[in-house]
This record gives C-alpha cells, structure tokens and sequence, in this order.
C-alpha cells in the first residue's frame, strides 16, 4: 500500500499543468479577442472624428490625420492610441453630390474618410497572427470647410492648433 502512494507523487502536477495551460489559453484568447474588439471599434471611431474634423477645416489641413490616429494636433505623435495605425491608413475623400471624388471647393458636397490597409498583430507571446482590418468608413455632408465668408479665408475650427 505504501508504494502505491509513492508512485501517485506528482499527478497533482501534471494535472495542474495540463488544465492550467489550457486554462490560460483560453484567458490569453479572451483577452485578445477584447482586444481586437476594441481596436475595430477604435478604428470605426477614427473615421468619425476625422470625418468630423475634415467638414470644418481647409482641404487636406495638417491636423485632420493627426486628430485621426488619436493625436493632440501640435503634439509628438509618440503615443499613438491604436498600435500600428498611421496617416497613411487614414484616406480622405472629398466627394461631389454624384459621389464622384472632385478637389474643386464648389463640387465638394461629402467628406468621406476611411481606415484602410490595416494590420492589426496579436501580443501574445509565441504566437503572431496579423488580421487585415476591414475597411471603415464614414461619410458626412460638408459644413464650411473652414471657410469664413466675412473674412474670405480658409480656418480650422475644430483643431488646437
């Protein structure tokens, strides 16, 4: 009987690391799965804040890509909110009421900006997988496009700069 229990030392071990590894599999894949949640919904937030910003400000302004990727206009650009997203993701559009991208300010009739070519990686060691986003997009109609009508020139209302 005493040897019997002897040769039982160390299944608690194996056991535990058996279920924990498991266990913690499916704890790192839960968090990652939030993770990419929360990235996803980051990006479709960038399309509306850009879009927002592009409505107001001059054509192609400086800080509308900066305020984009979750950035103070004006700021270093170091601390960027969505991991590996940068202006060239971002794409604005300025569209004509047909649909049809125009650069002529009396076309203009939409702003559309969208997130594109972005490649979101996971963070959990040993294991890297990239997803390519789906493309977000948000559409608004024009607003002043930055442009003062008593003063006839061309401002950004809604950046810090």
């Amino acid at each position: 009987m005493m040897k019997l229990k002897q040769i039982q030392y160390g299944t608690t071990t194996v056991e535990f690391a058996l279920i924990g590894f498991l266990f913690f599999l499916v704890l790192l894949a839960v968090l990652e799965m939030g993770r990419l949640m929360f990235t996803w919904n980051s990006l479709a937030e960038s399309t509306r804040r850009t879009a927002r910003l592009a409505v107001v400000c001059p054509l192609d302004h400086g800080d509308i890509p900066i305020v984009g990727n979750f950035n103070r206009p004006g700021g270093s650009g170091d601390n960027r909110f969505i991991i590996r997203m940068n202006e060239a993701n971002l794409d604005v559009d300025y569209l004509d009421s047909q649909g049809d991208e125009t650069s002529t300010f009396t076309d203009i009739d939409f702003v559309r900006v969208r997130v594109v070519n972005y490649e979101y990686g996971t963070i959990i060691p040993g294991l890297s997988i990239s997803l390519s986003a789906p493309t977000f997009t948000t559409t608004l109609p024009v607003e002043s496009l930055g442009f003062i009508p008593d003063t006839g020139t061309f401002e950004c209302f809604g950046s810090a700069s």
